[in-house]
């Protein structure tokens, strides 16, 4: 198991976070 992905991102920020996942989702879009 490696956390290679979790690991790249380095945001504590919780804003930081949602802007990541919103980007995912548009990715999914």
């Amino acid at each position: 198991r490696r956390l290679e992905k979790r690991i790249y991102i380095p945001l504590p920020n919780y804003e930081s976070r949602k802007e990541l996942i919103r980007i995912n989702l548009k990715s999914v879009e």
